[in-house]
């Protein structure tokens, strides 16, 4: 019987690295590759923008802070073992490697999802109710949601990978680095609809909400008297004493005197002075985040949802919903750069040389 089962082992082990080939460097792990060094770049900027400007911290921007925090990681960790799973044809890391794959599958992407949801939620309380906002949402309070979430999503998520990796585990050497569908599934399906499906329904059902507000407040606001139809009635020229202070705030005047006694004054452009942090387009980001959610998550929690809820797989869908889900991460602070100006005047102030 020990004879019979170390045969076994051997041939077990000599099928499994004779099965092993790679690295195969085709469409999906080159595509990961550029996914994982575009949101490293993309979020390490942002990153970078928030510790080198804390005037850029603000309640709202705590939990875009953490967004990216989120994507950052996920791009160190998440996607290096997952570009090296695409790339050979066995998993080969060993165990405990696998648990801490599915570690980061689980918390971290799981992260961005509800990092994604928590932003949503806040411009709806925003929105919704001002008064109360302003004068409870604080630094404070934002960071001890996001406190709260983070832990709450370990409590969530380590019971069933301790469940996973000490009794349901399925042999890698045929099944890969995958849980076990069929246990504990009651875990799996809690875990996919609260952790992956709920916040991009969160996302989904509070952008038409903030819609029909921002619309509403548009409608009720009350411009200032002799603001509409005023119009320029001459034109100015360009000299010292008409120069705007905003202008000539931002410009470096030198003096000359000619031969005939004529005095000139030249202008020199400074670095432009953008506005106070805090100033942006809470809108125009959500709408943009929104649009992230529908095309990258959606897709991928629709197929993951039919396959660990209802045991549904479709054919020849799971790389394709992995390919736009990985571009949430490159896109997010994408989006959120062209909407808060903020961001944008950090950026240059800090990547654009003053001349």
């Amino acid at each position: 019987m020990d004879s019979n089962g170390n045969n076994m082992t051997n041939v077990t082990a000599s099928l499994s690295a004779s099965t092993i080939k790679g690295p195969n460097w085709t469409f999906t792990p080159s595509f990961t590759l550029f996914v994982q060094l575009s949101a490293f770049i993309n979020n390490g900027v942002m990153l970078f923008l928030f510790a080198g400007n804390a005037a850029l911290i603000t309640p709202f921007t705590v939990y875009i802070l953490n967004l990216f925090a989120s994507n950052f990681i996920v791009s160190l960790f998440f996607y290096s073992v997952e570009l090296i799973n695409e790339l050979y044809s066995a998993w080969w890391l060993g165990y405990t490697m696998c648990t801490m794959y599915q570690y980061t599958s689980w918390v971290l992407t799981g992260s961005m999802c509800i990092a994604h949801g928590t932003i949503a939620l806040n411009r709806l309380w925003a929105v919704t109710f001002p008064v109360s906002y302003r004068r409870h949402h604080k630094k404070r309070f934002a960071l001890a949601v996001i406190a709260t979430l983070w832990i709450s999503l370990h409590i969530i998520v380590i019971p069933g990978l301790v469940l996973d990796a000490l009794w349901y585990r399925l042999p890698m050497e045929t099944n890969g680095c995958n849980i076990n569908t069929d246990a504990p599934q009651a875990w799996l399906w809690f875990a996919q609809l609260v952790i992956m499906d709920s916040p991009v329904v969160i996302v989904i059902a509070v952008y038409p909400i903030i819609c029909y507000k921002a619309v509403q407040r548009n409608r009720t606001r009350v411009r200032p008297a002799g603001e509409a139809g005023t119009k320029m009635t001459s034109r100015r020229q360009w000299a010292p004493s008409t120069v705007s202070a905003s202008v000539r705030s931002n410009m470096e005047a030198s003096a000359s005197v000619r031969a005939g006694g004529e005095r000139q004054v030249e202008y020199r452009m400074l670095c432009y002075r953008f506005p106070r942090p805090g100033n942006g387009h809470g809108f125009l980001a959500l709408t943009l985040m929104t649009s992230t959610v529908l095309l990258c998550y959606c897709p991928a929690n629709v197929y993951f949802t039919l396959y660990i809820v209802f045991n549904m797989d479709v054919p020849g869908m799971f790389s394709k919903v992995m390919i736009v889900y990985e571009l949430a991460a490159v896109l997010d602070p994408i989006w959120f750069m062209l909407s808060l100006s903020s961001l944008r005047a950090a950026f240059r102030r800090t990547f654009v040389p003053c001349h």
